[in-house]
């Protein structure tokens, strides 16, 4: 029963009836509560439920990466943790430390790897956690960055590239970081990601709108959008680029944005008729580029949305 008044008592009994007649049980009672949402807990009559949504990995280096992940909740004010499985295959086996990443209905989380192998393919799902239970995302995978030699005469240079990484609180305990909510450096671009109305269907066409802009005075070489969609989604068509079937991406080679230089594509997906029903659908988008500070170093940065 719904749509009941809060704190209030109400009277109700059993019935059972046949073609020999009808037979009730003794009535009994109950009152509904005040309705105010307790600490920690869903409001009445709420799906508590979740669902976690493993993202792409970014800043990926020759020995690095950043693991991300979005843990989706119906409940209101619900402590979740979050944590990272991953491995060289797809049985995974190594765990990030578990750390706090919110309470609100979307929380965003994501943990660095580091002494990782170059050129090598790793596998990660995300993990959330909170007193209704645990929620495991999809399984994906990344490889990392090949280390580049450069010979010039008799001299033997090897050249790295320079990743910048977002501020995080470091956990000194393990080699990973968890982000608990630190300072974060102010991003050189600005990527959203616009869809009209929220319900997909099956066999509907799904078309989103990706807009990016230099908001910097800096210029921006190397520029590559990555638009990465679950599986539940086929693609159709995209303005600008090509599709990836290994991960179920589009990839946009920008090239070069000069300050506050800005564009969009737009990409189309049809949803496949095999898409669980109910099921939240995430699509993410991730903007890397290189920039040239003044000392002549190059610098990668990337945003996701």
């Amino acid at each position: 029963m719904s749509s009941l008044s809060p704190n209030t008592i109400y009277y109700f009994r059993a019935a059972a009836q046949n073609n020999n007649g009808t037979i009730y049980g003794n009535t009994l009672t109950f009152t509904t509560t005040t309705g105010n949402v307790i600490p920690n807990q869903c409001t009445v009559g709420t799906d508590c439920t979740y669902t976690t949504i493993t993202t792409l990995a970014t800043n990926i280096g020759q020995t690095s990466a950043r693991l991300n992940g979005l843990s989706l909740s119906n409940g209101n004010n619900i402590s979740t943790n979050g944590y990272f499985e991953w491995g060289t295959t797809q049985a995974l086996g190594n765990t990030t430390t578990t750390g706090f990443i919110g309470n609100l209905q979307s929380n965003p989380f994501y943990s660095s790897l580091f002494g990782l192998s170059p050129n090598t393919i790793y596998y990660y799902r995300a993990v959330s956690t909170n007193q209704y239970g645990i929620s495991k995302g999809t399984i994906v995978s990344f490889r990392t960055n090949t280390a580049t030699v450069i010979n010039t005469n008799t001299n033997t240079n090897t050249t790295t590239t320079k990743i910048v990484y977002r501020d995080v609180v470091t956990n000194t305990n393990t080699n990973t970081n968890i982000d608990t909510g630190g300072i974060s450096k102010p991003s050189l671009v600005f990527l959203n990601i616009n869809r009209n109305g929220e319900i997909a269907r099956v066999g509907e066409i799904m078309e989103y709108v990706v807009n990016y802009k230099n908001v910097s005075s800096k210029f921006l070489r190397d520029v590559v959008l990555q638009i990465a969609v679950p599986r539940e989604l086929l693609f159709n068509q995209t303005t600008r680029g090509y599709f990836s079937t290994e991960n179920n991406t589009v990839v946009v080679d920008i090239s070069n944005l000069s300050p506050q230089e800005e564009g969009s594509v737009l990409v189309s997906f049809k949803v496949i008729n095999t898409a669980e029903l109910g099921k939240i659908i995430v699509v993410t988008g991730n903007l890397a580029y290189t920039y040239t500070e003044d000392n002549n170093t190059n610098n990668q940065e990337d945003e996701s949305r």
